[in-house]
């Protein structure tokens, strides 16, 4: 059996899969702004954690500048370390600044990224300015740096593999560039531990993106169908409720109209029984489709109360106009051409409709009630027709 269209949006990508980390493109939108919650602070601790360890770094420079048995030859290399260390400080500091006060999120994720580079690219600056002293160095502090290109912050996995592959092609450019032969075989050799390392950290960034999507759909697929019928793709009575309520408030303090049509499919019962439960279902479908035909601004609602019973909700619609709009439901349901040879009104299947319009203080129940008795009407009436409030008998 078909599923229902307005149900494809989460199911279709559950089947389709997203082995490249995209989904089609409405979902990946509501993905995005899904992932977009609560970034802007989880940048901001991250970026004031990065400063608290580049500040430990600058500070532990002088206990370990004290091992030079003469500091005087290599002043230059020492004020071009606290240089660094400085102009890294800064980007920092001016990255914090713009995640702070920037409203847009791919400027902050720019900051970002040019935080992530430029501490990455300090730590192997200032590696190399060490190795030059002849001081002891470690190369951990570039694997630190490289795994810290892949927190979970919360940005998607192809960000953070273009911060780690810039890291990584910044360190062998400056192995390239390096005359003194030890240091740029030295520089290579960590070069190759980070690229075993970003393949690592790849493989596992990957993953946990993957599995955030998939949570995502499971998540956005079982809220869906706790207010949408799964069947026929329309809102479910528990929606209806909600909607109805809600814009019946609206529409009374914008002075504005609002039709409540309830719709029963014409002798459904005669049609499982002749066709089977499958082509009913099926058959269903269709009339959900019609009535969805019908609903297309914002504030109006199709809806399945259960069963064969379906609701229309239509928001700003002229007295004047109901009677039209009730006619074309029913005509559009006779025009698909279902077949229905078990039924006494028509060879194909149809639909009786009650149509009201709300009325000033009245309630969600009586709307209903006055519906249900107008869509009761219209069944006494031969089926196959709209009985409208204070209108005669249509179809």
């Amino acid at each position: 059996m078909d599923e229902p269209q307005a149900n494809s949006l989460y199911s279709e990508q559950l089947k389709r899969g997203w082995g490249r980390l995209s989904f089609l493109p409405p979902l990946e939108q509501e993905y995005r702004r899904y992932c977009a919650q609560g970034i802007r602070w989880r940048f901001i601790s991250t970026t004031l954690l990065a400063v608290l360890i580049w500040a430990i770094f600058w500070l532990t420079d002088g206990w370990r500048q004290q091992s030079l048995s003469e500091p005087a030859q290599f002043q230059p290399l020492i004020a071009r370390v606290q240089q660094l260390r400085l102009g890294v400080m800064l980007v920092l500091l001016l990255a914090l600044a713009v995640l702070a006060l920037a409203r847009d999120i791919e400027r902050t994720l720019w900051a970002v990224f040019l935080m992530g580079l430029a501490m990455a690219d300090g730590a192997a600056l200032a590696l190399l300015c060490y190795q030059r002293m002849g001081l002891p160095s470690e190369s951990s502090v570039l694997v630190l740096a490289m795994v810290t290109q892949f927190m979970p912050i919360g940005a998607r996995f192809r960000w953070h593999l273009a911060l780690a592959l810039s890291f990584l092609s910044s360190v062998l450019i400056m192995a390239v560039l390096t005359p003194e032969e030890a240091l740029r075989d030295a520089l290579l050799r960590i070069w190759l531990v980070l690229l075993l390392t970003l393949l690592a950290c790849a493989f596992g960034a990957y993953w946990r993106e993957y599995l955030r999507r998939e949570q995502f759909l499971h998540r956005g697929l079982a809220q869906w169908l706790a207010l949408h019928d799964e069947l026929t793709g329309l809102s479910n009575r528990r929606l209806f409720k909600q909607q109805l309520q809600t814009t019946m408030a609206q529409a009374a303090r914008d002075e504005r109209p609002l039709a409540l049509m309830l719709i029963d499919v014409d002798h459904f019962k005669r049609y499982n029984d002749r066709y089977g439960h499958d082509a009913g279902d099926r058959a269903l479908q269709r009339v959900a489709a019609v009535l969805a035909g019908q609903a297309q601004r914002p504030l109006d609602l199709a809806a399945r109360m259960g069963g064969e019973e379906m609701a229309l909700l239509l928001y700003d619609i002229r007295p004047e106009q109901l009677g039209e709009h009730a006619n074309a439901v029913v005509a559009a349901m006779a025009a698909e051409g279902l077949p229905h040879e078990d039924s006494p009104t028509a060879p194909v299947l149809t639909l009786s409709l009650g149509a009201a319009l709300m009325r000033p203080g009245e309630g969600p129940e009586r709307l209903y009630q006055r519906a249900d008795a107008l869509l009761y009407r219209a069944k006494n009436e031969g089926r196959n027709c709209a009985c409208v409030e204070g209108s005669a008998r249509g179809g």
